[in-house]
């Protein structure tokens, strides 16, 4: 969490350390993911902007199937919130887990393939 001056911009500035830091170390993941919330965590860059909001809170994922990898990616946040852009806090939850991620692919299949019919069971 980063608070109020310049809350956005110290919550941008932590997230363009932790991506050079990767950069640094060699590490190139499938996707890193950053999110601000109190700016545009939920509508992206669609929501509209917030001359200076009073707090914004950063989270940042990675993806990859190299779990060593991505256990490294988690050793670099402890070191910005005690190093990092100033008025960092909340993060009291210690080093962050790293854990297999179910999802789901969207497919689309053309309608004419699909027959449409409704059933009642009895």
């Amino acid at each position: 969490m980063h608070s109020w001056p310049q809350a956005r911009e110290k919550a941008l500035a932590a997230d363009a350390i932790v991506r050079r830091r990767l950069a640094d170390l060699g590490l190139n993941f499938e996707a890193i993911d950053s999110e601000l919330f109190g700016v545009n965590a939920c509508h992206g860059p669609a929501a509209p902007p917030q001359p200076d909001p009073a707090e914004v809170q950063l989270r940042t994922g990675v993806r990859d199937a190299d779990r060593k990898a991505v256990d490294r990616f988690t050793r670099e946040l402890i070191p910005l919130v005690l190093n990092g852009p100033p008025t960092a806090t909340g993060f009291g939850d210690g080093r962050p887990p790293v854990r297999e991620v179910v999802a789901y692919w969207l497919a689309l299949v053309p309608r004419d393939l699909i027959d449409l019919r409704v059933e009642v069971v009895e």
